[in-house]
C-alpha cells in the first residue's frame, strides 16, 4: 500500500449514504492523499472517544469511515499543507476553506479513507 485517499464531508455516514451522489461536491470540505501514516490523526480521535469508526457503512472494514463532530476535525483539515518529503508526503486535492469556516462545531462529519495501491 502506498498511502491513503481521504475525504471529509458534511453529514453522518448514514445521512451521507442516503443522499444522491451528485450532491457530493457540495458537501465536500476537503480531500487529500497522504502516506501510509495518514490515518493517525483520526485513529487518535477514535481512541480519545472523539470519533467513531463506522462499522455499518464500511464493507468489511473498507473503505475506512469515521464520524466525528466538526470541532474535533476542523482544526486538522484547516491546517493541511502540501508536503513533498518522501516520508511525510501530503497532496491536497481540494480544501474548501469557505465551507470549513461555515461549519458548525457540532456538525457531524464523515471521514472516508481508501487505500492507494
Amino acid at each position: 500500500m502506498l498511502g491513503w485517499s481521504i475525504t471529509v464531508e458534511e453529514g453522518s455516514p448514514k445521512a451521507v449514504d442516503a443522499l444522491p451522489s451528485a450532491t457530493f461536491p457540495d458537501r465536500l470540505l476537503a480531500s487529500w492523499e497522504v502516506n501510509v501514516y495518514g490515518l493517525r490523526w483520526i485513529k487518535e480521535l477514535e481512541k480519545a472517544g472523539k470519533a467513531v469508526f463506522d462499522t455499518e457503512g464500511s464493507n468489511g472494514g473498507y473503505p475506512y469511515r469515521y464520524s466525528a463532530p466538526a470541532c474535533h476535525v476542523i482544526s486538522f483539515i484547516a491546517n493541511l499543507t502540501e508536503q513533498q518529503d518522501m516520508n511525510a508526503w501530503v497532496k491536497i486535492g481540494s480544501l474548501h476553506k469557505d465551507r470549513i469556516a461555515r461549519c458548525s462545531p457540532r456538525t457531524i462529519l464523515t471521514v472516508t479513507a481508501f487505500d492507494l495501491d
